[in-house]
This record gives structure tokens, sequence and C-alpha cells, in this order.
């Protein structure tokens, strides 16, 4: 009976000691996928600011493209006044030079075609510099307009990344339940399945920095979107 209670303390001591060094093991793998899950989170919280940033930058590049555009429409309307005036002084002038002179109002009339020939000239000289200051402040609206698009295309890019870590980190997070529920069954299969969950999810972590942007995420510069625009003054 002795030799049988001893065979059986053995058992007992070497039962518990299995069990001890398989929570060990347990322990050591739920640290390690703790610190992996910490990884993870930080990178998918990086990715959403990252997102808020890009579509906090598109806004104000569109709002700065909206204030261009309606620079240029002003500068388009002041063009065209200009204009209006500089071909009324010359319709003035040209009509003056085929009506006859009338006794006594000869000084009223040179001084009149005096001024309108100022005008002519004055504005011949005026409407190039404003044509081009147009086209200036026209381009400038287009490019404004296009880099608030493109960060609005790496926004949608970024966001998709994000959505890839969310996965990757809702995987890592249930290799760490799995890993702890495996601590208190006692069964190594929850154990394993937690080691399988939390590769899966830092693969998945992995590949979102492999990801390639969709073809409307890709920065195309100017498009051809801007051909069909308003043109500018002087673009007439």
């Amino acid at each position: 009976m002795s030799e049988l209670h001893e065979h059986l303390e053995q058992a007992e001591h070497a039962q518990h000691a299995a069990l001890s060094t398989f929570d060990r093991k347990v322990a050591m793998t739920i640290a390690v996928i703790a610190a992996a899950l910490a990884g993870v989170s930080v990178l998918g919280h990086r990715a959403h600011n990252e997102v808020l940033s890009l579509q906090a930058e598109s806004n104000r590049l569109r709002t700065e493209a909206a204030a261009a555009q309606v620079e240029t429409s002003n500068q388009f309307a002041w063009y065209q006044a200009k204009r209006q005036r500089q071909a009324q002084a010359d319709s003035f002038l040209k009509l003056s030079g085929t009506l006859p002179v009338l006794s006594g109002r000869e000084t009223s009339r040179t001084e009149a075609e005096t001024m309108w020939a100022k005008d002519v000239a004055k504005y011949a000289q005026e409407l190039p510099e404003m044509e081009a200051e147009g086209k200036r402040k026209a381009e400038r609206a287009k490019d404004l307009d296009q880099q608030a698009e493109d960060k609005l295309h790496e926004a949608h890019f970024v966001h998709r990344q994000a959505n890839r870590l969310d996965i990757g980190h809702f995987a890592v997070e249930l290799g760490l339940v799995l890993g702890s529920i495996a601590v208190l069954t006692k069964r190594r299969a929850f154990w394993l399945s937690g080691i399988a969950a939390c590769l899966i999810g830092l693969a998945l972590t992995g590949s979102a920095f492999l990801m390639s942007p969709h073809a409307d995420e890709t920065s195309t510069g100017h498009t051809d979107s801007h051909k069909d625009a308003k043109p500018a003054k002087g673009e007439h």
C-alpha cells in the first residue's frame, strides 16, 4: 500500500509540474501577444489620425481654391469692364473723325479726342497685364483644387489601410483572449489557436503596408477635368 501511495504522489507531482510548465508557456505567449497588440494598436491609431489630417488639409485647400476662383471671376469681370471702356473710347474717337467740326467747338472736340486717345492707349497697356494676371489666378485656383483632390484620394487610401490594421488588431486581440482561456481551461487547443490568431493578425498588419492605391486614389496632377473649366479673362 505504501508503494502504491508513493506512486500516486509521484504521478500527482508530475502532473502538477506539467501543468506548471504549460502555464508558464502560455503566460509567455500572452506577454508576447500583448506586446504585439500594443504595436498594432499604435499603428492603427496613427493611420486613423492621418486620415483625419489629410481630410482637414483637403478641406483647407478646397476653401483656398474657392477663394481663388472668386478672385478669378472678379478679375475677369474687371477685365471685361475695362475692355468695354477701351472699345467705347475707340469707337468715339473713330466716330469723331467722321463728323464735321462745328464752329466754336474745336477746342472741346480736341480735348475729347485727346481724352479718348489716352484711354485707348492706357487700356491697351493695362489689358494684357490684367489678362496675364487673370491667367495666373485661374491656374492657381486649378492647382489648389487639384491638390485638394490629391489629398482626398490619399485619405481614401490611408483609410483602407486603417481598416486593414483594424482587422489585424482584432485578430491579435482574439489571440490574447484565446491565450487567457487556455490558462483557465488548461487546454492546448486554445493556446495554439491563440498563437495562430496572433500570427494572422500580424500578417494582416504587415499587408496593410503592402497595399497599392486604387486608380482613383492615385495622384494624377492636372487631369482633363480642368479642360472644361470656364476660361479666365483673356481666354475668350
